[in-house]
């Protein structure tokens, strides 16, 4: 039946997916909190990893803090002038 929610599609792939990252994540803090090399590796990784995030998402990014926009605008808000 069109439109019809099909739960089962969705929802248990989700579900094992979510208990898949757990699993892994946890295997990681495990890894990680064994010694101090791996804790050591596993903060300069993700350190690495975080700058490389940041540069890549950058360019998307303005940092002139302005807003600009394509389109001209009205020509009543042109004419206007202060108030007062």
């Amino acid at each position: 039946m069109p439109g019809r929610l099909k739960l089962h599609f969705t929802a248990i792939p989700v579900l094992v997916g979510l208990l898949l990252t757990m699993m892994i994540l946890a295997a990681v803090e495990k890894a990680v909190l064994d010694g101090l090399f791996a804790a050591v590796s596993f903060l300069a990784a993700s350190i690495a990893a975080a700058a490389a995030l940041r540069a890549g998402n950058r360019r998307f990014y303005r940092t002139s803090g302005s807003l600009r926009y394509d389109e001209e605008p009205e020509a009543a808000l042109i004419q206007l002038g202060p108030a007062g």
